[in-house]
């Protein structure tokens, strides 16, 4: 293994998380899970930090942090949900929203072709809540049962509306380039007339 390949390890780790984060939250163990799911987290951390600043960036490491990171929410949020810890209505959102943007992805490729599926700064604030509500439902489980319904209320409400607002932002940055690569294929191909 050469170090480059360490990010993709880590986004590997990440996954490999996953199965003890959802054993412990489904087997009761919310303290277990809180504290695998923040090694997960820093895994994330560590390993973008690790691509950029050595540049170690490449094409799989890429996908495979975003899958790693993927599939560590929506697990954990099935099994909140399978736990009764959230409400229909938010998995819904937030599947969604995914959904969504996934099918936007499949357009854009279909239209326009390859596209760099760049963060906009809703889209990481979604995530940050996203992150921020499974911390705070398992540490209100495990640690901290002062943890107030109204907290976990209020993050849910801003998931909701990062989701919408983060939504909007993609399409709108997805239209404005799809225009851009239609107007630029014009006016190549007025040249070649």
């Amino acid at each position: 293994m050469t170090r480059e390949q360490i990010p993709n390890l880590l986004s590997s780790l990440r996954i490999a998380l996953i199965i003890p984060v959802v054993w412990a939250i489904l087997a009761g163990y919310p303290l277990v899970a809180l504290i695998i799911f923040i090694i997960a987290g820093l895994t994330d951390i560590l390993d973008g930090w690790l691509a950029r600043r050595e540049d170690w960036e490449t094409p799989v490491g890429g996908i495979l942090d975003g899958i790693a990171d993927k599939l560590l929410l929506i697990c954990v949020y099935l099994c909140l949900w399978w736990l009764d810890s959230i409400p229909l209505w938010l998995i819904a959102t937030l599947f969604g929203r995914d959904l969504l943007l996934g099918l936007g992805c499949l357009l854009y490729r279909a239209r326009v072709g390859k596209f760099a599926a760049a963060p906009i700064p809703t889209g990481k604030l979604h995530t940050l809540f996203q992150i921020c509500l499974v911390i705070l439902i398992l540490a209100q489980a495990s640690l901290l049962p002062i943890i107030s319904q109204e907290l976990l209320v209020g993050v849910m409400r801003m998931l909701v509306i990062t989701a919408v607002v983060s939504l909007l932002g993609y399409a709108r940055q997805g239209y404005q380039d799809m225009r851009m690569a239609y107007y630029q294929k014009l006016h190549d191909a007025e040249k070649q007339a």
